[in-house]
């Protein structure tokens, strides 16, 4: 059996929640505002209250990076759904 790190995983009973927030989540080309007054490309991530986070552009890359190696990690090692 290939070997496969401990995951993360959720309380059954946060399941509807967790999807219903997951849901609500967007994202969204803008701009990040600096000190100097200047500006720079940015992602702005929402919930259903609203603006949670202004991400740099190395910092989106570093997430969404993050995002793909999650899911392919699921594909290769044939992880996620199971049966109660």
């Amino acid at each position: 059996m290939a070997y496969r790190p401990s995951l993360f995983t959720t309380k059954p009973e946060y399941y509807t929640e967790n999807i219903h927030r997951a849901s609500k989540l967007r994202a969204a080309a803008g701009l990040i505002g600096k000190p100097d007054g200047a500006t720079e490309p940015a992602v702005i991530i929402f919930n259903g209250h609203g603006f949670q986070y202004a991400l740099e552009e190395a910092q989106a890359y570093r997430l969404a990076d993050s995002i793909a190696d999650a899911l392919a990690s699921h594909r290769s090692n044939n992880q996620g759904v199971t049966s109660a």
